[in-house]
């Protein structure tokens, strides 16, 4: 190896693990955001979600809804998380270059989120759950996902309209 050279990537994992791990990590992010939408919903009280607790202060901080709308961002999450696990899913792990912008938009808007909760102190456990996977999911699909440069096809329409489902 020439001292110019790039240091060698590691080898890629097998498709299959990828994709399995991609979906479990998604799989673990809309959980998270689901179980939080569902105590909106139905006034569930989580394991640790009680009135008082971290997680009940920034669902009633202003970061907790959507400006205007005043949509909870749990239920932006698990409708996002969903979309993109059907999309995953069906595109075996190859996101088009559209979905991978999605994704890193998503990472943005995580690293926000988390930055917010420790600044503020409001320590969700099933918010910073969400959060860390959808950032693992990030770096698996940016390091190991094979990017597909062809037109967008289905998953993006699959991922819209399972993510209008969900919420």
């Amino acid at each position: 190896q020439t001292s110019g050279s790039a240091i060698p990537s590691p080898p890629a994992p097998s498709n299959v693990g990828t994709l399995l791990l991609g979906a479990a990590l998604l799989g673990v992010a809309t959980v998270a955001s689901g179980m939080l939408s569902v105590a909106h919903i139905g006034g569930l009280a989580l394991p640790g979600c009680g009135g008082g607790s971290d997680c009940a202060k920034a669902a009633a901080s202003t970061w907790g809804s959507i400006p205007g709308i005043q949509w909870p961002v749990s239920f932006l999450g698990a409708a996002y998380f969903g979309g993109l696990l059907i999309a995953w899913l069906m595109t075996r792990g190859a996101f088009p270059s559209l979905l991978k912008w999605v994704v890193r938009l998503g990472a943005v808007v995580s690293i926000l989120y988390l930055g917010i909760m420790f600044g503020e102190k409001l320590m969700c456990a099933y918010c910073l759950t969400s959060h860390l996977a959808n950032l693992a999911f990030v770096g698996l699909s940016e390091r190991w996902a094979p990017a597909r440069a062809s037109t967008p096809g289905r998953a993006p329409v699959i991922a819209g309209i399972t993510f209008a489902a969900v919420s």
